[in-house]
């Protein structure tokens, strides 16, 4: 009682010296299992949560829940294909069910497989037409394969809905790419002037998506030279 009490209080380390005591008399307990793994997760020890997570696949049936949770710790440690599986081990369970087919995309899309992860988005898109959150990936899979003309339209689906940084980011990097350097300048502007961004958090991003702008016809020599400017504009 103690245990489910911090449990449910989300005192997970307390509970946490509980639970592995009570495992030590009954290893197997699946719902034991499944309260020490989330607990372990929910206090960042990911690669322990996937141990105990595992440990229920020894015991017995897995639910969806562990394996949406398994899921989401792979995803922690950017380890994309682990997360890929247990995805669609939900999805087995639980067909059809947007969140988990939203992440067995996303996993695709990290990991390079941008035609899967398209053909992923638009069967999230069928079952939910207009989300952001469909729309946002599907523009950029078009953007990072080079089919500009298919990444504007849906960037532009994005925008009548209300865009955030990110997207401001990306619609720049569309524009560059498509000639529009001033259109590009001023979204990459309006990404910064964002409260909740920093300067930093836009420079990184822009190194992560440097290849991506010079596969799409960017010159390499010509990403320092805004970098530069911005920083000039922005006085930062």
């Amino acid at each position: 009682n103690i245990a489910e009490y911090l449990f449910e209080k989300n005192h997970f380390e307390e509970a946490l010296d509980i639970f592995r005591i009570m495992l030590n008399d009954d290893p197997d307990n699946t719902e034991l299992l499944e309260k020490t793994g989330y607990s372990l997760q929910k206090t960042g020890e990911f690669n322990r949560a996937i141990e105990y997570y595992k440990k229920i696949e020894l015991s017995g049936p897995v639910r969806v829940w562990v394996w949406k949770n398994m899921g989401l710790c792979y995803r922690k440690l950017n380890k994309f294909n682990e997360a890929l599986h247990c995805y669609r081990e939900a999805s087995r369970l639980s067909p059809d069910e947007p969140g988990i087919e939203s992440m067995i995309g996303y996993c695709h899309l990290k990991l390079g497989d941008y035609k899967t992860a398209l053909d992923q988005y638009f069967k999230l898109e069928y079952l939910n037409p207009g989300n952001q959150n469909i729309l946002r990936p599907i523009a950029w899979c078009y953007f990072v394969t080079g089919d500009l003309e298919k990444s504007d339209k849906y960037f532009r689906k994005v925008f009548q809905k209300g865009a955030d940084y990110y997207d401001y980011i990306n619609f720049g990097h569309l524009h560059w790419a498509l000639g529009r350097r001033k259109e590009a300048t001023d979204y990459y502007i309006r990404s910064i002037q964002d409260e909740k961004f920093t300067m930093d958090e836009f420079l990184k991003i822009m190194e992560d998506d440097k290849k991506f702008l010079i596969q799409n016809g960017v010159n390499k020599n010509d990403i320092p030279l805004l970098l530069d400017y911005l920083h000039y504009k922005m006085g930062k």
